[in-house]
């Protein structure tokens, strides 16, 4: 009956420990707690029950690091579709600047032209009218069948140098 006494007292603190053991692979929070010795395997449990009390404070420090890291995590997350937004605010503003200086490039090409084009015609419409006056002084009163046809043919240059002035005036603007 001692033996078995004996046997008992080493073996049920022992096989306490197996099962707390198997509790915490199972996920459970407990403890071996005192078993009534004092002797090796008294210190063992002890000491299990304040390695599994480690473990858990280190768990729930982990936890606290896990949450601080993902609050973090959220906000670059947020930083950075607020910089993305923004970036695709200043991409579109850029283009549509683009847009606006190959108009401008456009138009300025075209009133280059159009001011070639003006004065292309303008030269020959002042020489036009140059030589109907100096017709008309030549001729003098000879000119008074053909009168309305030369009035005629000096309103039409004089029209043609009003749409040239006014191709030159937007050429300017």
């Amino acid at each position: 009956w001692i033996a078995v006494r004996g046997v008992r007292s080493v073996f049920k603190p022992i096989e306490t420990m197996a099962s707390v053991v198997r509790a915490t692979q199972a996920g459970e929070d407990r403890r071996i707690g005192p078993i009534g010795t004092r002797d090796e395997i008294g210190e063992l449990a002890h000491q299990f029950d304040t390695m599994l009390d480690q473990l858990a404070a280190r768990n729930r420090e982990v936890q606290r690091a896990a949450a601080a890291l993902e609050i973090k995590v959220d906000e670059r997350t947020r930083e950075l579709a607020q910089t993305n937004a923004e970036l695709r605010q200043t991409i579109a503003l850029l283009e549509k600047t683009q847009q606006q200086l190959i108009l401008a490039d456009k138009l300025s090409a075209l009133g280059k032209m159009a001011a070639g084009i003006a004065h292309e015609i303008n030269n020959p419409a002042a020489v036009i009218l140059g030589n109907l006056d100096v017709l008309v002084a030549e001729l003098g009163p000879k000119a008074k069948p053909v009168a309305a046809e030369l009035e005629l043919i000096a309103q039409q240059v004089e029209r043609i140098q009003h749409i040239v002035t006014s191709l030159l005036q937007f050429a300017r603007a």
